[in-house]
């Protein structure tokens, strides 16, 4: 267990943009005061997180609060609802009262083998030993998409600003929503942990379990480790390895591959039969789905 030295802030009566989040989503009563923010429990998380009850993006409200001087490295914002977030390529991303919509700020930290293409895996693998703690077995689409028994539990999405990357991080928590926004031939069905009878009460204590893999990584293993260790434990948590896949690419081309791993770099290895490529973007999906 870490040393946790943040607090959680919710809007105060001065604040005209946010109100605050229910009881039940937090894990806690509290009170808040009459300012703009308000802290209202200390100790709990590593970091300070900004706990709201409705937001349009998370990702949004965060990068707001970090240009406005409210934000320090890795704070975070989470949301009972958001109603327009989004996943990768600006694809809508859905997600109902009692599900983890969260953002958190991280610094630009990596040097030498480690390189900022790695972020999603990052947070794929850390979310993946959170589940883990939980007795929760996922695995990950690459990318960055977190999979429970074939089906889309949640996803990550990482947007590069000036000086600074903000993480997106999505779970199906209480419910799923299928939308009906994306491709059809590339959309997956989504599940939640209530519908597999897994109970998580509060989405910010839940939120706080990460945050400390979150600060373990970051502080402590990123020195220690390589991108090999990344590497190889993804691997054994790829969803589809040694299947067939179709990849759709830039060009809207589906391609049937086997799926054979990742690169050192983090790229997908696909083999089509003659010889084995790497590609870095596109979409994949099951063959037998």
């Amino acid at each position: 267990m870490i040393e946790a030295k943040g607090h959680i802030f919710v809007p105060g009566n001065l604040n005209n943009k946010y109100l605050c989040p229910d009881s039940d989503f937090t894990g806690f009563e509290f009170e808040s005061g009459y300012d703009k923010w308000s802290i209202v429990k200390n100790n709990l998380v590593p970091w300070d997180v900004f706990a709201v009850k409705e937001c349009e993006s998370t990702m949004d409200s965060l990068y707001d609060l970090i240009m406005s001087g409210f934000s320090k490295d890795f704070t975070s914002l989470i949301a009972m609802n958001q109603i327009k977030g989004r996943g990768q390529h600006k694809r809508a991303w859905y997600s109902d009262k009692g599900n983890l919509s969260a953002s958190v700020h991280i610094p630009l930290v990596f040097n030498g083998e480690w390189t900022e293409n790695y972020l999603p895996l990052i947070f794929g693998n850390l979310i993946s030993e959170v589940m883990d703690e939980f007795g929760i077995k996922v695995q990950i689409k690459w990318p960055n998409d977190i999979f429970l028994k074939g089906r889309k539990l949640g996803g990550i999405l990482v947007e590069k600003k000036k000086d600074f990357y903000i993480v997106g991080v999505g779970i199906n928590l209480f419910s799923s929503t299928c939308s009906n926004a994306l491709d059809e031939t590339f959309e997956i069905l989504p599940v939640s942990l209530f519908e597999e009878n897994i109970i998580i009460k509060s989405p910010l204590l839940f939120w706080s379990v990460v945050l400390e893999h979150v600060f373990n990584f970051f502080n402590k293993r990123l020195a220690k480790e390589s991108p090999s260790d990344l590497i190889n434990s993804l691997i054994q948590k790829l969803v589809w390895l040694g299947e067939e896949v179709f990849l759709d690419d830039s060009f809207n081309t589906a391609q049937k591959y086997i799926l054979k791993g990742l690169s050192d770099e983090g790229g997908l290895l696909l083999y089509d039969g003659r010889e084995t490529k790497v590609v870095y973007s596109g979409r994949i999906r099951s063959v037998n789905n």
